[in-house]
C-alpha cells in the first residue's frame, strides 16, 4: 500500500473564530497546517492535541504561521488557539 500523500490544512482566524469546524488527514500523511490570522492587532495561534506536538507560534494579525508534522494513528484530536476559546476537530483517518 502506498504511503499517504501530503496534506495542507489552511485555517483562517477572523472574528475570534476559525473558518472551519473540522479538518481531516490520513494517518502517516505529512501535514502542513497554515494559520491565516486576519484580525489586525489580535494574537492567534494554531495548536493540535496531537501527543508530542508543540503549540503553534502565536502571531499578531494580520499574519500567517505554518507548522508541519506527521499525522498520528487514526483518532479524533482537537485543533485550537491557546489565546482564545477557538476549537475544532482534527480527524485522522486510517
Amino acid at each position: 500500500m502506498a504511503p499517504p500523500g501530503a496534506v495542507t490544512i489552511r485555517l483562517r482566524a477572523a472574528n475570534l473564530a476559525f473558518d472551519q469546524a473540522s479538518v481531516r488527514a490520513r494517518a502517516g500523511a505529512r501535514v502542513t497546517a497554515i494559520l491565516q490570522n486576519e484580525e489586525p492587532g489580535v494574537q492567534h495561534n494554531l495548536s493540535f492535541t496531537v501527543p508530542g506536538l508543540p503549540h503553534g507560534e502565536t502571531c499578531l494579525g494580520p499574519c500567517t504561521e505554518t507548522q508541519t508534522f506527521t499525522a498520528p494513528a487514526p483518532s479524533r484530536f482537537l485543533f485550537f488557539c491557546t489565546v482564545h476559546d477557538m476549537t475544532g476537530d482534527f480527524f485522522v483517518d486510517p
